[in-house]
């Protein structure tokens, strides 16, 4: 019973740090569009018809809404922005920034 239990913390501290790391890249991909949008002057459901992408798709992302893009954003999706804007992928790819909290 003892190693059942080690095994199974062990197990969900596993799931616990892919979780973070999850949220870490939804983080970035969620930066880097906001980061073109803002570079275009753009909204973000302006941003997706030019890449070919439904606007549900990156708005509902964005606004973390449930069903829609739960692990990130799909790797044709990256591509079809890649493709319109460049410079996305350079965003998506610098390492995260560290924010303050302050009280």
């Amino acid at each position: 019973m003892r190693n059942c239990n080690r095994y199974i913390l062990g197990i969900l501290k596993m799931i616990m740090n892919n979780d973070n790391l999850v949220d870490m890249e939804k983080e970035q991909l969620k930066a880097a569009l906001k980061a073109i949008a803002k570079e275009y002057n753009i909204s973000a459901s302006d941003m997706a018809k030019e890449a070919g992408i439904s606007p549900s798709t990156i708005t509902g992302f964005l606004n973390d809404v449930p069903g829609r893009g739960h692990y990130g954003l799909s790797a044709k999706t990256q591509n079809k922005l890649s493709e319109k804007y460049p410079q996305f992928k350079d965003y998506v790819d610098r390492p995260p920034t560290v924010q303050k909290q302050s009280d």
